[in-house]
């Protein structure tokens, strides 16, 4: 639900982009140097080979010795299939290689609900077009990630890299994606396991940095040949052979195929350690990664920095991640061996060392290790004490899908005899629309709030959460009731919610003051919802909850945009953009800005900015397809009425089933005045007929529209019309914005043209014109005015030129549009198209809405401007000149 900045561990993140340190005594393989050099020069080298064979020793020695550009460094591991992680361990990478925009994007990976990967991917490839000077990112151990969002992700920016960006994938397999077209194209280059095997020269030159003597060359042919070139098999070797009287010997009983393996590992290294080193090793090797008092608490010694110095002065496989000598992991095939040889020598070792890993993760504030070592203990008990205390957490954190993946691990008694737990899972589902099973785990709950539940319990170790209980439980339901279409119990359990919470708790009341708002919002309570919206806003602000006072901002900004205040909209949905320099830019932003742009009649604006909007996450609480709602609205503005229905189905269609939000945006009305325009009336009948009794802005409109529209095709519909003009002026009790008067005061001019009382209609006019005008309603005008008589109002006072300006733009249409544009009005070149088409006048009028004597005098006014004086010839002269 809410979200605060993700917060990579720091400690975790060093060791994670720190570029593994090179033995100083290590071989330069320079024949493997140019293969990197050539990678270097086009988007991908992959380097791919089983455990052992050096792929990172090289990789870093080349970087070290021979690379001149930026780079950075992620070494991977099997928990990074957590997308967010992933991409926030990649964009500090980035940022280490020079990319000094790269950093900020890690945020966009925590964005509330589904992120497509995308929105992650176009900000990146933008942000790393810019880099001028080669960098090269270097991803360590790429066989461990198997998330296909993750690999998605991974595909789209290595195929979109720019020209500065080189890609080296280290691997024990191949490359996790097709590289068919790279490799087609020469845009690949592939270091497999046949180049990684050491040659006779290179083994000469390794065996000679161990033994500090050359070894003979029968020696290094005999080792070659028994280790097939394998980098950790020489190094094996090298510790066997160099520590005997007789190397020759040695070698020749060390043998080639993998089982010896493991029996030289604890034969001839670990057997040789003593008692407290070879302790040592076998009980951290449960630990991916550790350092000196993770190792005291889990070996159970005061002196494991001692033994830690004496392990790394030994050369026992151990591998340095942050440079300073503190953070350490072991050489995968060793610590796979210590592994083995633990479980066979003390088979009930491993859950002890792990729980007490967990333990010490939990005292140091690491949360996904102290969870993952706590299921690896075995100890459900400990683990859902662990899980119970990060729900609050995680969940400020925009992870609670990654929460609820451990806590589903957990037997099902635990869940039911903890409460927190329980709301915590319940919370944590409706994340992800759930809705069933939320609601199950908040019964549950509930169940314990009320003294009801039955079995054991309750246990509780999140002592705060569980004496606020109530009110998160009421915001769950709140939540549940929104998903569901339940308006009234939305906003009651939403208020209950706010009775209950702490006081202090300005991160979490914020979010029921926004649910009560999202349902006044879509009851069309508009002046209500803003008051919710706006004690929301203060709430996330006094919280620093950034993410969501962009939200609340958005929401206002949208419920304003509806009203008609367009200049406070404006400033709102600035507001939020300001924000979007520490959160990833929303495209719901931008597209309400977009439509905000042709409410004022400003559509190559509009269009500019929707051009430059698609890809981004959507903002909190937002379900619906906003940029197709835009795009609509601006095609609709330039008249394109077919392409803006078709957008419009597009919103309905995509539109999810389990919303999150009600529906704040009657789509179908908007469809309907659409239907309307186009004389469609079949069709806004059937929407009418299953609207009843609509009661939102937009809803009002075009149902009186469509009466009026009746009216003027000579139906028996003026009583109609009369009353739904009314219902828009009740209505205006619980939406004070200055539109819906417009609207109602030109759907009642339009009908006092209709009946012949031109005054009337004028003096509506123009009162609309003067309530537009402050806030730059120009489109409204644009849409709903008589034309004749808006032209007129216009023309008699100077002060509405800008006013006639914009709307004789809009009018002509789009430039090269038609051969008649600057010649006829819009309106008479919808005249003129009809008249071509062959209808007669009559038929004009009920096709346009329009009064028969208007028809008349839009035909003589083309005949006067076309210099024609009949039908026939005015069609000829719009051919001629669309000719040419």
């Amino acid at each position: 639900m809410p979200t605060t900045d993700p917060g990579l561990d720091q400690a975790i993140l060093s060791t994670k982009v720190h570029r593994p340190r090179v033995a100083p005594e290590r071989v330069l393989r320079e024949r493997l140097f140019e293969r990197l050099d050539r990678g270097a020069r086009g988007p991908l080298t992959v380097v791919s080979a089983p455990t052992g064979f050096g792929k990172t020793t090289l990789v870093a020695d080349w970087l070290g010795t021979r690379w001149q550009g930026g780079s950075g460094w992620v070494s991977l591991g099997a928990s990074d299939n957590d997308r967010a992680l992933f991409w926030g361990y990649l964009c500090a990478a980035f940022e280490q290689a020079g990319v000094p925009g790269a950093r900020a994007l890690a945020s966009a990976a925590f964005a509330p609900g589904p992120v497509p990967t995308e929105a992650l991917v176009a900000p990146m490839l933008a942000e790393l077009g810019a880099v001028a000077e080669p960098v090269v990112l270097v991803l360590d151990d790429v066989h461990l990630l198997d998330d296909a969002g993750v690999l998605e992700a991974l595909r789209q920016l290595v195929e979109g890299a720019p020209d500065a960006v080189r890609w080296v994938l280290v691997s024990r397999r191949a490359a996790p994606f097709p590289v068919g077209r790279l490799r087609a194209r020469g845009l690949l280059v592939e270091i497999s396991v046949d180049d990684l095997r050491f040659d006779r020269v290179e083994a000469t030159g390794f065996l000679a940095s161990r033994f500090n003597v050359a070894p003979s060359d029968e020696l290094v042919d005999r080792l070659v040949r028994r280790t097939e070139g394998w980098a950790a098999g020489l190094q094996l070797a090298s510790l066997t052979v160099g520590e005997g009287d007789d190397p020759e010997s040695a070698a020749a009983a060390f043998t080639g195929d993998h089982p010896w393996v493991t029996e030289l590992l604890v034969e001839e290294v670990l057997d040789r350690q003593p008692p407290g080193v070879r302790d040592f090793l076998l009980c951290t090797s449960v630990l991916d990664r550790f350092n000196a008092d993770l190792a005291a608490r889990v070996v159970g010694v005061n002196d494991a920095a001692a033994l830690l110095r004496q392990v790394h002065r030994r050369g026992l496989f151990l591998v340095e991640l942050d440079g300073r000598r503190e953070w350490f992991r072991y050489h995968h095939l060793f610590g796979e061996m210590l592994r083995a040889r633990l479980a066979e020598v003390e088979p009930d070792a491993p859950k002890r060392l792990h729980g007490a890993a967990s333990r010490w993760f939990d005292g140091e504030g690491l949360l996904e290790e102290a969870v993952q070592h706590a299921h690896l203990s075995d100890d459900p008990e400990w683990a859902a004490e662990v899980i119970e205390r990060g729900w609050r957490r995680m969940d400020r954190s925009f992870r609670s899908e990654r929460w609820l993946s451990w806590a589903r691990r957990l037997p099902a008694e635990r869940v039911r005899e903890r409460p927190v737990l329980a709301l915590g899972m319940g919370w944590a589902l409706l994340d992800i629309a759930r809705l069933d099973e939320a609601e199950t785990f908040l019964t549950r709950a509930q169940e314990w709030l009320e003294g009801t539940a039955e079995g054991p319990g309750p246990r509780v170790s999140a002592e705060a959460d569980y004496r606020s209980m109530g009110g998160f439980l009421s915001a769950g339901w709140a939540y549940l009731a929104q998903a569901r279409g339940d308006l009234e119990a939305t906003e009651r359990h939403a208020r209950e919610a706010l009775e209950r919470l702490p006081r202090d708790d300005s991160f979490y009341r914020g979010i029921p003051a926004v649910t009560v708002g999202l349902a006044q919002w879509a009851r069309g309570e508009l002046d209500a919802a803003v008051r919710s919206f706006d004690d929301g806003l203060h709430a996330f602000r006094a919280a620093g909850n950034a993410p969501f006072e962009h939200g609340a901002l958005y929401v206002m900004a949208e419920v304003r945009l509806e009203q008609g205040w367009l200049a406070e909209s404006a400033a709102l949905f600035a507001e939020a953009e300001a924000l979007e320099g520490d959160l990833p830019a929303s495209d719901e932003v931008r597209a309400g800005r977009a439509e905000l742009l042709v409410e004022r009649g400003r559509p190559e604006e509009a269009a500019a900015l929707l051009d430059s909007a698609g890809g981004a996450p959507p903002a909190p609480g937002g379900d619906e397809p906003r940029l197709a709602i835009a795009r609509a609205e601006l095609a609709a503005l330039r008249g394109d009425s077919a392409a803006a229905r078709t957008l419009i189905d597009t919103a309905l269609a995509a539109r999810l089933e389990a919303a999150r939000v009600p529906r704040r945006r009657p789509l179908e009305a908007r469809r309907a005045r659409l239907q309307v325009l186009d004389g469609d009336l079949a069709e806004a009948e059937r929407w009418a007929r299953a609207a009843l009794p609509g009661d939102r802005s937009d809803e009002l409109v075009a149902l009186a529209e469509l009466a009026l529209a009746r009216c003027l095709r000579g139906e028996s519909a003026l009583a109609e019309a009369e009353a739904r003009i009314a219902s828009i002026d009740d209505a205006r009790a619980r939406d004070t914005g200055p539109r819906l008067a417009v609207e109602a005061r030109l759907l009642r001019a339009r009908l006092a043209e209709h009946v012949g009382d031109r005054s009337g209609a004028r003096r509506l006019v123009a009162e609309a014109v003067e309530q537009a005008a402050t806030d730059e309603l120009v489109r409204v005008l644009h849409r709903s005015a008589p034309p004749e008589v808006l032209a007129s109002v216009l023309a008699a006072e100077s002060r509405w030129s800008g006013l006639r300006e914009r709307l004789d733009t809009l009018a002509a249409g789009p430039a090269g549009g038609s051969p008649l544009e600057g010649i006829l009005t819009r309106r008479e070149m919808e005249v003129l198209g009809l008249v071509r088409e062959g209808l007669r006048n009559k038929d004009i009028a009920k096709r346009l809405f329009i009064s028969l004597s208007t028809v008349k005098r839009h035909i003589a006014n083309i005949y006067a401007k076309l210099g024609v004086t009949h039908r026939t010839a005015a069609v000829a002269r719009l051919e001629e000149l669309e000719r040419g």
